[in-house]
């Protein structure tokens, strides 16, 4: 197989020009590559694209403090390179994301007023002087 550095290089260039994806969707598989490469530098560890590192990759993410939703961005571009080398090099017969679990995202609860805040708000509507207002 060739380098891994080469085949995402090859990878961003099928994206663009064979998947219909935009140069933007291509500069975001690169800043996840980019970052994927700066926790192997940082983990001195080999460069491979196999679950084990995968797990420990995103355990980093979330230990330097990114947000589930950024995680799980970065999960969904590693995944497209996965899926990709599947499908062009037939020495890799299983995805290394078959046993990594998605990370969730956060699910944000609305804002809304306390029932003392609403009843604060009526009172104030039905006690204001409105005719005063109208002359």
């Amino acid at each position: 197989m060739k380098d891994l550095e080469t085949k995402h290089l090859e990878f961003r260039k099928w994206a663009v020009y064979e998947a219909g994806r935009s140069e933007v969707t291509a500069k975001k598989y690169r800043e996840a590559w980019l970052s994927f490469n700066k926790f192997i530098k940082e983990t001195s560890r080999e460069l491979s694209f196999d679950t084990t590192t995968l797990r420990q990759y995103f355990y980093w993410l979330k230990d330097r403090g990114l947000q589930e939703s950024s995680r799980l961005v970065y999960h969904k571009l590693l995944k497209a390179f996965a899926t990709y080398l599947l499908k062009v090099d037939e020495s890799i017969t299983v995805s290394p994301f078959d046993k990594i679990m998605v990370p969730k995202a956060e699910k944000k609860i609305p804002d809304f007023l306390s029932l003392e805040e609403a009843r604060e708000i009526v009172t104030v509507l039905d006690t204001y002087p409105f005719s005063r207002l109208v002359r």
